[in-house]
C-alpha cells in the first residue's frame, strides 16, 4: 500500500494542482498523464468561461454607455429647451419693463407741460 497524505492545493500559473503522494514513485505514468491532461481539459474550460464572461462583460458595459449616452442627449435637449424658453420669457419681460418705462416717462413729460 502506498501511503497518501493530503496537502493544500498549490496554484501556478492559474493551474491548481496537489501532491498526495509521499514519495515520487507512487503513481504510475497512465495516472500522470491522465491527471495532466485533465488539468489541461479543465484549465481549457475555465480559460472558456473566462473568455465568454468577458465578451458579456463588454456586450453589457456598451450596453450600458449606449443608454447613458442616450439620456445624456435627451437631457441635452431638455436643457435646451428650457434654456430657450428661460430667454424667451427674459426677453419678453425686458420689452414689457422697457414699455412700462417709457409710459412713465411719457406721462412724466405730460404732467410737466
Amino acid at each position: 500500500t502506498t501511503n497518501k497524505r493530503n496537502t493544500p492545493a498549490t496554484t501556478t500559473g492559474g493551474v491548481e494542482y496537489m501532491d498526495t503522494s509521499s514519495h515520487a514513485g507512487s503513481q504510475d505514468d497512465g495516472n500522470t498523464n491522465n491527471d495532466s491532461s485533465s488539468l489541461k481539459c479543465r484549465r481549457q474550460k475555465r480559460l472558456e468561461r473566462n473568455r465568454e464572461s468577458a465578451r458579456l462583460s463588454r456586450r453589457r458595459r456598451k450596453h450600458y454607455l449606449e443608454v447613458l449616452e442616450e439620456r445624456v442627449a435627451q437631457l441635452s435637449k431638455e436643457m435646451d429647451a428650457g434654456r430657450r424658453w428661460h430667454v424667451s420669457q427674459a426677453v419678453t419681460q425686458v420689452a414689457q419693463k422697457r414699455l412700462q418705462a417709457l409710459q412713465q416717462q411719457q406721462q412724466q413729460q405730460q404732467a410737466a407741460t
